[in-house]
């Protein structure tokens, strides 16, 4: 099958490599500096403690000369950020079926806008991936070579849902991924199984991006745990209003985690979940605090937090804490919030909160 893996990154990598691996031939489009390295050196993946490198993978910063050099496309994943969803999709074009693999949401719909009659299918993955230096753990005086990939993928793996696309097209694609080895289950609800891995986004990633502590200081902290856990309770009450079934995803029991932050007083929940999301990050720092950290202006919280308190505004349901934490962490990459203003300073983020309740 020749598929095109549109905006790799971590996520695309993995997925690009597990299936170029498996034998489809396989097409990367990302930045400059990620097809520079892949062009030399080859897609390194670390599965199950074995490294492996594909060396016969094509990698471009433009979509024309990868479509073109493959003879047109059987399938496209798209793995960017939501916010990035639009101009991928017009550079690919409808070329083929696509998988909007994304956290957050939003994505789906705008790859429709984009694509038109292109078979939408949406999804999400539980796998994590980190990235190092190709040199680590290697002889001393070995020449780094940035850029594997590691693959945490036990129990876990990806969830397929129709959105524009067909339930035959979905059961299709589903066993393509399961022959080439990834897990991969099936829905019935696209808004499912993208709102229930929001809540798993959600969860110790604001926060700690806006108040620069890790996930396991901000759930230590009371008063932080509180806001946390209040956030997710919102985002619950508007999947409700919504219709939103929650679903447990490929090694994470969405459903009954739900049940835990609902019924739990907090002093019972907050050590539990301290351990869950030590356990489910693998010692990742959280995406959003990655961006504080490296500068950058734009942020998927608008497809979290965000996107929350909007269907929570369509709606005419409340989600202040939601709508606080966006609007707080989105002043903070503009630099209308100077970083030390609420860096190691969980009161005044907690004082923002308050003055919009």
């Amino acid at each position: 099958m020749r598929i095109l893996i549109a905006g790799a990154g971590a996520i695309g990598s993995a997925v690009g490599g597990s299936l170029a691996l498996a034998g489809h031939r396989v097409a990367l489009l990302g930045r400059r500096a990620y097809v520079d390295r892949v062009r030399a050196q080859g897609l390194i993946l670390e599965r199950d403690g074995r490294r492996e490198t594909v060396c016969d993978i094509a990698a471009d910063t433009e979509a024309g000369p990868l479509i073109h050099s493959m003879g047109g496309v059987d399938l496209t994943i798209v793995t960017t950020k939501v916010f990035d969803t639009q101009a991928v999709c017009r550079a690919v074009g409808g070329a083929a079926s696509t998988i909007v693999l994304q956290n957050g949401v939003g994505g789906d719909a705008i790859a429709a806008e984009v694509l038109g009659d292109v078979p939408i299918v949406s999804g999400v993955i539980t796998w994590v991936v980190a990235t190092r230096d190709a040199s680590d753990g290697a002889p001393d005086g070995a020449t780094p070579a940035p850029g594997v990939y590691t693959v945490r993928s036990r129990r876990r793996g990806l969830a397929l849902a129709p959105y524009t696309g067909s339930a035959g097209l979905v059961a299709g694609l589903a066993r393509i991924l399961r022959r080439a080895g990834l897990r991969c289950h099936t829905y019935d609800d696209a808004r499912a199984i993208r709102w229930s891995k929001l809540l798993l986004n959600m969860l110790g990633n604001a926060i700690p991006a806006i108040v620069d502590m890790s996930p396991a200081e901000v759930f230590a902290d009371r008063r932080l745990y509180a806001l946390e856990r209040a956030a997710f309770l919102e985002a619950v009450g508007v999947m409700r209003a919504a219709g939103i079934p929650v679903v447990d995803l490929p090694g994470y029991p969405v459903r009954a985690l739900v049940a835990l932050m609902e019924r739990l007083p907090e002093e019972v929940s907050r050590p539990l979940m301290a351990r869950l999301i030590a356990g489910g990050r693998s010692g990742k720092a959280p995406s959003l605090q990655l961006d504080v950290q490296r500068g950058r202006t734009r942020s998927e919280v608008t497809a979290l937090n965000g996107a929350v308190a909007g269907e929570a505004q369509r709606l005419g349901v409340p989600a202040p804490d939601n709508s606080a934490i966006n609007a707080t962490l989105l002043a903070l990459l503009a630099g209308d919030v100077p970083r030390s203003d609420l860096a190691r300073h969980p009161e005044a983020l907690l004082r923002r909160v308050v003055a919009t309740d």
